[in-house]
């Protein structure tokens, strides 16, 4: 826990997840703007990641509020927490996408 403390803390990570979170919300974008997700195949992929991101955001949410209230919590900490959240959706979601791509 304290190493997840530490981590939470440093600015430096702050900076590097903003620029994965700025890359990854690059590439979802490009994926909603691509000619295949415009189909009605393509939107049903794309809703069904969107669930999934979805229902993930939900219990990461749940869980994040559970920690925060076991631990002080300054605005780094809260926003190195924001961003790890927003990160892993982003990519939950663009792998979902992958994934349901090959099934499909």
């Amino acid at each position: 826990m304290e190493l997840i403390y530490e981590l939470l803390l440093s600015r430096r990570n702050g900076f590097i997840q903003g620029v994965v979170g700025f890359a990854l919300s690059i590439i979802l974008i490009s994926l909603f703007v691509i000619k295949s997700s415009r189909d009605e195949r393509g939107r049903a992929i794309i809703g069904k990641a969107s669930i999934y991101s979805t229902i993930y955001f939900i219990a990461m949410t749940t869980i994040i509020a559970q920690y925060i209230q076991r631990v002080e919590v300054n605005f780094d900490v809260a926003a190195n927490l924001i961003q790890f959240l927003f990160n892993t959706v982003l990519l939950l979601e663009i792998v979902a996408i992958g994934i349901l791509r090959k099934i499909s």
